[in-house]
């Protein structure tokens, strides 16, 4: 029974075994909150490097009787208070100056409309997506304090892209294939019934690229993610050939645009969602 007990005691006694249940609950809490919203690494490191000072003080304590200082587990519990409250204040003030640019396919469905009532029931539920389609580029934007944009660049096979296209085309106005000559006589608002001159439809889209020669640790502490212009290149992406359709346009006090762009090869799928917010 002893040899089940001691081991316990290692971890849980004295003289920090307080310490090192806190950081694993502290680790646990912050591994849970960054599947949701990406935290900045500096709060990993502080708190692996007070789970890694009480582990040592425990292993010395108990295998060589030997107390060490713990003073560096106290000063690490204090830069992390002081370094949550001003992390987060950078996060904040950064996405209100600048803007998100972010490339987080593992989280994309957080941003889909879930909410537009006006769209198809269907359309509300971000599992709409055939699972042959894969999020290969997201980018959300803060543009100014009005309006802000969200783009996500899917690919796949050319038979699941058009089975999409077939549901999309079904709940859209009629598809639109895009020509420069769309930008030169604006016949795009008369065929289509847009409403807006900005939002419904553009030259180019977005994609965002991985440099991993450009990875920025001081950026991943700060922040929790690589940012566009350094980690992930910016590319603009022509959209001449793709056929658009538009599933939602809005012209009340918060115009909203939503639609869909399809590659000529029929292997690439775009969602733009486009709001501006008075």
């Amino acid at each position: 029974m002893n040899r089940f007990i001691k081991p316990i005691r290692m971890v849980i006694g004295p003289p920090c075994g307080k310490h090192i249940i806190l950081s694993i609950l502290f680790l646990v809490f912050l591994l849970w909150g960054n599947s949701y919203i990406q935290l900045p690494g500096l709060w990993f490191v502080i708190v692996g490097v007070i789970l890694a000072l009480s582990i040592r003080i425990q292993f010395y304590y108990y295998l060589y009787h030997l107390t060490l200082p713990k003073k560096h587990i106290l000063y690490a519990w204090c830069t992390l208070l002081v370094a949550v409250p001003l992390l987060l204040m950078s996060m904040f003030i950064y996405e209100i100056l600048f803007g998100s640019e972010v490339n987080d396919v593992s989280r994309w469905k957080q941003r889909w409309p879930v909410n537009a009532t006006v769209l198809p029931d269907h359309f509300r539920d971000p599992d709409i997506v055939p699972k042959g389609l894969h999020p290969i580029s997201s980018r959300g934007t803060i543009e100014s304090f009005y309006d802000s944009t969200t783009t996500i660049v899917f690919e796949g096979s050319p038979e699941d892209v058009r089975a999409f296209e077939h549901l999309v085309a079904e709940s859209s106005a009629p598809g639109l294939i895009i020509t420069p000559e769309l930008f030169k006589n604006r016949v795009y608002s008369y065929e289509a019934n847009s409403i807006f001159s900005k939002g419904d439809i553009q030259s180019t889209y977005d994609l965002l690229i991985e440099d991993y020669t450009k990875w920025n640790l001081f950026v991943w502490l700060l922040y929790g993610r690589q940012l566009a212009g350094g980690y992930y290149q910016l590319e603009q992406v022509p959209t001449y050939g793709y056929t658009v359709y538009v599933i939602h346009r809005e012209s009340g006090i918060d115009p909203h645009v939503i639609y869909f762009l399809f590659s000529p090869d029929r292997t690439r799928v775009v969602f733009y969602d486009f709001i501006v917010t008075h």
